[in-house]
């Protein structure tokens, strides 16, 4: 599973992607909130579609709701929401977490 997604992170569709909410700070988070900075030359559709299959990866290993935001690499530099959301990149053991949670 954690290839799988690293393989979605680091395709054409998504520049990078990261963990921004409760899912940074707690050990139950209620929810896991993903920001994908995709490049300003996908279309949007595109990116659609990788966020669409992102979240069915995600979905067959993990319960709790998943969030994805999408925003193309101008978009993110105008709104600064990284920053703004304390975004940090998304690492392998956030998603094994993940999994260890779904299994209790």
């Amino acid at each position: 599973m954690t290839g799988q997604v690293r393989h979605l992170g680091t395709s054409d569709a998504a520049k990078r992607l990261f963990l921004f909410g409760s899912a940074l700070y707690s050990e139950n988070p209620r929810d896991i909130d993903i920001l994908v900075v995709y490049a300003t030359s996908l279309s949007p559709v595109d990116a659609l579609d990788f966020r669409s299959k992102l979240i069915s990866k995600l979905r067959k290993y993990i319960a709790i709701p998943i969030h994805v935001v999408l925003l193309s690499q101008s978009e993110e530099r105008k709104l600064e929401f990284g920053k703004i959301e304390n975004c940090r990149p998304l690492r392998r053991h956030d998603v094994r977490r993940w999994l260890n949670l779904a299994r209790k």
